[in-house]
């Protein structure tokens, strides 16, 4: 009995000691993923599909408005004719010669000669009424501008032309009170001026100069 103690004593104190319990390892680069959390996005982009076909509809509409912006400019630009623009040179003959005209010319300054020379009379007489010099002068315009719109000359004649348009649009301007100081009836004799300078200048066949009353 006593042996087979000694050997249970000896048994126990060799059996193996039982090994520690080991934790699990936590790394301390990066914090443990919680559970539902999405992926982080790589190389920043952005993963809402929502947000990004919102920016990409503004960054369109940007794009499109900056192109457009232009276009836009020019279309709200007014367009203008160099007839009667700036400052009028001389009116000077071509070479010693008249200067050519084509149809849109001659019936545009033909009609504008036949209302002027109706009108002379009583202006000089002071029975045109303020009304009656505006209605000439709407009429006189809408003239001025045919010729301008489709008369077709060469440069240096359209040149020229240019100081005949000056001379009318200016005397329109009387006609219509805007010369303060000058009577209406002054804007009727410059335009009778400048058709006959015109006819002086410029070949147009029949052609006949305004008499001007004294």
């Amino acid at each position: 009995m006593a042996g087979a103690a000694i050997e249970a004593s000896h048994a126990s104190s060799a059996a193996p000691e039982p090994e520690p319990s080991r934790l699990p390892t936590v790394s301390l680069d990066k914090p443990p993923a919680s559970a539902g959390a999405k992926p982080a996005a790589k190389n920043g982009q952005n993963t809402n599909p929502q947000r990004n076909e919102k920016m990409r509809t503004i960054l369109l509409s940007l794009s499109a408005a900056m192109l457009a912006f232009p276009l836009m400019t020019q279309a709200a630009a007014p367009v203008h004719h160099d007839h009667g623009d700036g400052a009028a040179p001389a009116i000077e003959l071509n070479a010693g010669k008249k200067w050519a005209t084509d149809d849109a010319l001659r019936q545009g300054m033909s009609a504008i000669r036949t209302l002027a020379a109706k009108a002379l009379p009583d202006a000089h007489a002071g029975k045109l009424k303020p009304a009656a010099y505006d209605a000439l002068a709407k009429d006189v315009n809408s003239h001025i501008a045919y010729i301008v719109g489709n008369c077709k000359l060469d440069p240096k004649a359209d040149a020229q032309l240019h100081i005949i348009i000056g001379g009318l649009s200016e005397g329109v301007d009387a006609m219509q009170g805007k010369r303060a100081g000058q009577a209406r009836a002054k804007g009727l004799v410059e335009i009778s001026n400048t058709l006959n300078t015109y006819g002086a200048y410029f070949n147009h066949p029949g052609w006949q100069a305004i008499k001007l009353p004294h």
